[in-house]
């Protein structure tokens, strides 16, 4: 679920850069910068390398019970949801001469989140059908965090964007308590 969605973000914006810049390749890849050896990803030159940082359970929605009912006499509990965010970075890898074109390539970014902040089946009919809506929200990070993020990414910093994408919410179809239903007394009594 994480990955189709992921991949329909990164496939819209593809899609919107290629048709506002007359471009002909794929320009939005979704991969890591550099690979677990620490070599440079292959094919990310003057591209924009979409890729995880962090994955957050959100705690702000409350505790949930997920409650399955299937007829008058019993009752299904299920298991809890989880609900995720997750955060993605836009890393626009354009060297020497083209780092103005990383620029160009951000700013249009950001204009496009700035217009599509919400990602559901009304406005993005490719959108996994477990998916109910994502909410795409700009995270800001001051000079010491972002040192750190890179140090930890191993890169050198290269213009970039975070998002956090809320929310992801994980329901099992999984049976956790089976019981039956109370009935109301005085419908007994009618019976």
């Amino acid at each position: 679920m994480i990955n189709t969605a992921i991949q329909t973000i990164t496939e819209s914006l593809n899609d919107y850069l290629k048709a506002e810049f007359n471009l002909n390749e794929e320009i939005v890849v979704l991969s890591n910068l550099l690979e677990q050896d620490g070599s440079v990803t292959p094919n990310l030159e003057n591209r924009i390398a979409v890729f995880v940082i962090n994955v957050e359970k959100d705690t702000s929605r409350g505790p949930t019970q997920s409650i399955q009912r299937r007829d008058a006499r019993n009752v299904q509990y299920g298991f809890d949801p989880v609900c995720i965010n997750i955060y993605l970075v836009f890393a626009f890898n354009f060297n020497g001469r083209n780092y103005e074109e990383s620029l160009k390539f951000l700013s249009q970014t950001i204009g496009f989140f700035q217009r599509h902040p919400v990602w559901d089946h009304h406005n993005t009919p490719g959108i996994d059908p477990r998916v109910s809506r994502l909410c795409m929200d700009i995270v800001n990070l001051d000079i010491k965090d972002l040192s750190n993020l890179w140090g930890v990414i191993s890169s050198k910093y290269i213009p970039s964007v975070i998002y956090k994408i809320r929310t992801f919410i994980f329901e099992s179809s999984a049976i956790r308590k089976k019981s039956t239903a109370m009935r109301d007394p005085s419908r007994s009594l009618e019976n």
